[in-house]
């Protein structure tokens, strides 16, 4: 598709509400650093407030080295999502 052809505003919220439906699909979304905060703001608002579920944000780098509590931490996390039906928001 084209730019300008409201793809992030439109196309992804309903794909993405659609994926997360079933209880064993986690929804990942990824958005270029650049535009990481104005997406966050558009899909908090069309997620949180028309259908209540949350966007889980997930930044990483990779010069991060995680322990086994990190880990375990980020694990829950996405068990919750999964539970939820929540989608994930992270950035290459």
């Amino acid at each position: 598709m084209n730019m300008s052809e409201r793809k992030t505003s439109v196309i992804l919220p309903m794909l993405t509400v659609n994926l997360s439906s079933t209880y064993f699909t986690l929804v990942r979304i990824i958005v270029l650093k650049s535009l990481f905060r104005t997406n966050y703001q558009s899909l908090r608002y069309k997620f949180g407030g028309l259908i209540n579920r949350r966007i889980f944000l997930f930044v990483c780098h990779r010069d991060i080295n995680f322990n086994n509590v990190q880990i375990n931490k980020i694990f829950e996390r996405f068990q919750q999502c999964l539970s939820n039906y929540d989608i994930k928001l992270t950035s290459p």
